[in-house]
């Protein structure tokens, strides 16, 4: 009977990948994770950070074969991910200026991504195409997830590394 491997760096050497860690002294990351940005700043990370961090949820399914689909091009991601056929046209027009090396769903298909140098450029949902920070809504957004509250939307403190919203804590639980 063998032990199953849980070291990170044990991990992420198997997948011929790297691991990597922001300033922000937060979780550990492999190229491409969603939570790293075209922006973020990241070195790769040491045995000391492997031992002091926690890798990322993302990172740990993806390492553990659990991860994204990879896609040839976004036509075919967009019929994996079942995007409505009247917003294809647009996400095509809206996208269409960047280069992008890989389009992957990751493993818990809430939306498509599109790549370049191992980050994340674009995140394509059902009602938005989210571009560098740019976020351009399709028919059916709702801000805030659709929740149908009438409370006024207040301004929520976001990571400066990852750009989530913060927790009431005030510490990032991606980074």
């Amino acid at each position: 009977m063998t032990a199953e491997v849980t070291d990170p760096m044990v991990l992420a050497a198997r997948a011929g990948e790297a691991l990597l860690c922001t300033p922000s002294g937060g979780k550990l990351h492999i190229r491409g994770c969603s939570h790293l940005t075209t922006s973020s700043e990241v070195s790769e990370a040491t045995a000391k950070d492997a031992e002091a961090r926690v890798l990322c949820a993302e990172c740990a399914s993806e390492l553990a074969g659990l991860g994204r689909t990879l896609f040839e091009d976004l036509d075919r991601a967009m019929e994996s991910f079942a995007m409505p056929v009247e917003a294809r046209a647009t996400v095509r027009d809206l996208v269409a200026h960047i280069a992008v090396d890989r389009i992957w769903i990751p493993y818990s298909r809430s939306y498509i991504a599109l790549g370049k140098d191992g980050t994340r450029a674009v995140y394509i949902g059902k009602t938005y195409v989210w571009i560098d920070g740019d976020l351009t809504s399709l028919p059916g957004y709702a801000p805030g997830g659709g929740g149908g509250s009438a409370r006024a939307e207040r301004e929520r403190p976001v990571c400066p590394t990852c750009g989530y919203e913060l927790p009431g804590t005030g510490i990032c639980d991606n980074c």
